[in-house]
């Protein structure tokens, strides 16, 4: 095994991008009308952009039913 080998199968953990926005994620399960009024401006209640829970969000916005739950 050489070294890029080796650096790729470290770094794999850290590209798991979908399991770390799953993971805690307090937003799946919510339909999507819920979750686009958190932006509404006079009601502004959605989480600071450029942090997990902001991805996160917009990770359950993306892939939220409107009923609720995931959509695969």
């Amino acid at each position: 095994m050489d070294k890029i080998d080796r650096l790729l199968l470290k770094a794999l953990p850290r590209l798991n991008i979908n399991k770390r926005l799953e993971e805690n994620n307090p937003y799946l399960g919510k339909p999507c009308m819920e979750l686009l009024e958190l932006l509404d401006g006079d009601n502004y209640q959605a989480p600071e952009m450029k942090t997990l829970e902001w991805d996160q969000f917009m990770y359950a916005i993306v892939h939220a039913s409107s009923e609720g739950g995931l959509i695969e």
